[in-house]
């Protein structure tokens, strides 16, 4: 029996959630935060890639990074809809092709990522705005752990 994950989100992230199934902002394409890249750019280009849709633990956990993005974005004063970057990011998994994500590619070649530049900027950002971001920073460290075991391949 699958564990109820929203009973173990840290720091609001159960909100958060909730907000995502009942809040709509209005959509100002033109404006991003952090790094310019909008929370459609983060999910296309991290985490599990193709097939996340597909494993409902994956998803739940990608949904929670994208509610921090739009949180953070909205701090930032730029808005957007939870349901329709979700239903976005959805749409672009489900026609993700066959191939890999570039953070997977460079994990397979055994270089830096560009995990900060990613998801390490939402992190950065919630920061100086005061925005609980627990998912995304958790995937910055989980992603630089990988990183530092690099050392350790056998060539």
């Amino acid at each position: 029996m699958p564990i109820d994950i929203l009973k173990s989100v840290p720091q609001g992230g159960a909100a958060c959630i909730g907000k995502c199934r009942t809040k709509g902002f209005g959509v100002l394409p033109n404006k991003h935060f952090a790094t310019q890249k909008s929370p459609l750019y983060i999910r296309r280009h991290c985490l599990l890639a193709l097939r996340m849709i597909e494993n409902q633990y994956a998803w739940n956990f990608a949904e929670k990074m994208i509610c921090e993005a739009v949180d953070v974005a909205e701090a930032d004063g730029t808005h957007f809809s939870y349901m329709e970057v979700l239903d976005m990011v959805h749409h672009v998994c489900e026609n993700a092709g066959k191939g890999y994500s570039s953070m997977y590619q460079d994990v397979k070649r055994y270089i830096p990522t560009e995990i900060d530049a990613i998801n390490g900027a939402i992190v950065e950002q919630a920061r100086r705005y005061n925005v609980s971001a627990p998912y995304n920073s958790l995937i910055v460290d989980l992603i630089h752990a990988i990183e530092g075991a690099y050392k350790y391949r056998k060539e």
